[in-house]
């Protein structure tokens, strides 16, 4: 298995954000010191979906674990095209975003994803397949602000299961995200053939697909 660590293109979450506003992501609360915030995927509302499924967002990340025993499950295609060294390859994924930041909050270190995938489609043993993860800063109309930054792996044929399995993978950060702005997590597949499919798992208490941040400043709400 190959891992690497890149920036892709931020195309992917420009198409991954057409049509999508979070203005009326309210903020509340109040978070206290510094420390690790767990945001929990949840599958509540499905703000964006494109027409061949390759880019879904759901609203949303927030910092309470799922109760349900039962988990959404999302299938999508990779058909949105990048090159990675050289190679074309055909991407897809799922998006989650944060309520506003109430404050500018500085996020240093490794952000750690616990994210479940599967897929039951097939690939030729001389094709490639990859999952990842990746962390973005949007504003209210769902303009990119910051990033996307992605870290991933890819392998030689179907590097998925037709069963859940758990990816971890951390992106390393160090960035503030202004105050009015969201957080935006994605998680990503593909694969060096067009339309090749695969599965997220999120939003149950088995399936707590989430992401851990290292907040450096004290958070005063979302």
């Amino acid at each position: 298995m190959i891992e690497l660590k890149t920036r892709l293109h931020g195309s992917v979450l420009l198409l991954i954000l057409t049509g999508l506003s979070l203005a009326s992501w309210i903020t509340i609360g109040d978070y206290g010191p510094a420390s690790n915030v767990v945001f929990y995927f949840h599958g509540r509302v499905v703000m964006m979906a494109s027409g061949n499924r390759s880019v879904l967002v759901y609203d949303r990340a927030d910092l309470n674990p799922p109760l349900s025993d039962e988990a959404t499950v999302e299938e999508f295609s990779s058909e949105i095209r990048q090159t990675v060294e050289g190679i074309p390859v055909w991407v897809g994924g799922v998006s989650w975003g944060s309520r506003a930041m109430r404050n500018d909050t500085r996020v240093v270190g490794p952000a750690a994803f616990h994210c479940w995938l599967s897929s039951e489609d097939w690939l030729w043993f001389w094709e490639l397949s990859g999952v990842g993860v990746g962390v973005a800063e949007v504003d209210n109309s769902g303009r990119v602000i910051w990033g996307p930054i992605y870290r991933y792996r890819y392998a030689i044929g179907n590097m998925l299961s037709s069963s859940p399995k758990e990816l971890q993978l951390t992106v390393d950060m160090d960035h503030v995200f202004k105050a009015g702005n969201h957080i935006l997590f994605g998680v990503v597949a593909g694969s060096t053939r067009q339309g090749w499919k695969a599965r997220v798992h999120f939003g149950s208490t088995r399936f707590a697909s989430r992401a851990t941040l290292p907040f450096a400043t004290p958070v005063k709400g979302f």
